[in-house]
């Protein structure tokens, strides 16, 4: 999931795995309450025939395409970005400084 702190109710769910040129990419968008207000749970299920992400308990987005799917090990990054291609450049409106406040974060493995 990406978060563009100028857009406060709108995320991406985002799947993207490959060496370039042979990038695999598929991205969907929810919108919701201001996500800024108050924290919320995400989820996010990595099956072998689909990947399903969820906000407060609601599925939000889904990838089913098994070509889209990673098949090989891969990893969770939580960070905060600013600047970069995918919400532009900082300026004079950007706020600083930018805080990602975690609770927890759980992984489980289903077997």
């Amino acid at each position: 999931m990406e978060f563009r702190g100028d857009y406060t109710n709108l995320y991406t769910m985002a799947v993207h795995h490959g060496v370039w040129p042979n990038i695999v990419y598929d991205a969907g968008s929810s919108h919701g309450p201001d996500l800024t207000a108050d924290f919320h749970t995400y989820k996010c299920i990595w099956d072998p025939n689909f990947i399903a992400w969820f906000r407060d308990g609601q599925e939000v987005y889904r990838v089913s395409d098994w070509n889209k799917i990673p098949h090989e090990p891969m990893y969770l990054v939580m960070n905060v970005a600013v600047g970069g291609g995918y919400p532009g450049y900082p300026d004079w409106s950007t706020p600083f400084p930018t805080h990602m406040v975690v609770d927890y974060v759980t992984v489980h493995k289903w077997q």
